[in-house]
């Protein structure tokens, strides 16, 4: 089905549309006042509109192509495809969304956002370039990697779980945050380079290495990180209501590992040399293997 170039269909009612081929609707509108049901083996739909007043069902066997484009809906929105492209300002939104799709290009401004719960399936997740993942109540994220260079966000007004499937999460000057509880499962490389991991409520980190210069791990209350390798904080902050803290090395030089309460580290090799800092205003125990 051709849509493009100006096209346009509309439906008063519930609008339903299965096809064979690739739904064709670049700079195109396609429109319902009710739901949506749309069936194909792929969509085109840079700088496109495929709306709906009702619930959205979107089911592509392949590519979606969103590149400047919008897929919307004012009730629950759920897409389904084989890959998903919706970069360079695209949008998708829903009033509870759900996305299943393989790899997902979100950067350079694109939007994925839910004024209700957010779940998102996905392949690798390029976020970066002020791409932005984000819901206003639950989001849950199950990703293979996940990369927010340069401004990428994810974020709720509520509870954020994300689980990087063992995957690399790649938060350089990113951001990932929640008020709510912020759940991370199956971490392996964390690169948070003046990036910025943070919750209202307690959470751990645990991953095969971490690298934090000049970046931030913070917890309005208790914060565990668990780092099987090297952690590097060079410059970088790691704070919380209470702090435990285990890695088989530590360089936390010119940086603060910091805790209004108590602060417990278990450190193979520790580098606290150029004025870095270890603090609580509770007890504090250090175990480590070597200090410089």
């Amino acid at each position: 089905m051709n849509n493009t170039a100006g096209g346009s269909v509309y439906a008063k009612d519930a609008l339903n549309l299965t096809l064979g081929g690739v739904l064709q609707n670049d700079q195109g509108v396609l429109r319902s006042d009710a739901a949506m049901d749309l069936k194909a083996a792929g969509l085109a739909n840079t700088n496109g509109s495929v709306s709906s007043a009702g619930t959205g069902a979107l089911n592509f066997n392949g590519a979606v192509v969103n590149q400047g484009g919008q897929i919307v809906s004012d009730a629950q929105l759920t897409l389904t495809s084989g890959s998903l492209d919706n970069s360079r300002s695209g949008r998708i939104s829903g009033k509870g969304l759900v996305l299943g799709t393989g790899v997902f290009d979100n950067h350079q401004d694109g939007r994925l956002t839910s004024t209700g719960a957010l779940q998102l399936n996905a392949g690798l997740v390029d976020n970066s370039g002020a791409g932005r993942i984000a819901s206003a109540m639950a989001l849950t994220a199950v990703v293979t990697g996940l990369n927010q260079t340069n401004d990428g966000r994810l974020y709720s007004n509520s509870d954020v779980s994300l689980d990087m499937s063992n995957g690399l999460l790649n938060n350089q000057s990113g951001q990932i945050t929640a008020p709510g509880q912020l759940l991370l499962r199956n971490l392996n490389v964390v690169n948070n380079q003046s990036g910025k991991i943070s919750s209202a409520n307690d959470f751990t980190l645990a991953a095969t290495s971490l690298d934090n210069t000049d970046g931030s791990l913070v917890s309005d209350k208790a914060l565990i990180v668990r780092i099987a390798q090297l952690l590097t904080n060079l410059r970088g902050q790691i704070s919380a209501n209470g702090v435990t803290l285990s890695a088989a090395a530590l360089d936390n030089r010119n940086a603060d590992l910091s805790s209004l309460g108590s602060l417990t580290a278990t450190i193979g090799q520790f580098d606290n040399r150029e004025k870095g800092r270890l603090l609580a205003n509770g007890a504090l125990l250090l175990t480590a293997g070597g200090l410089n």
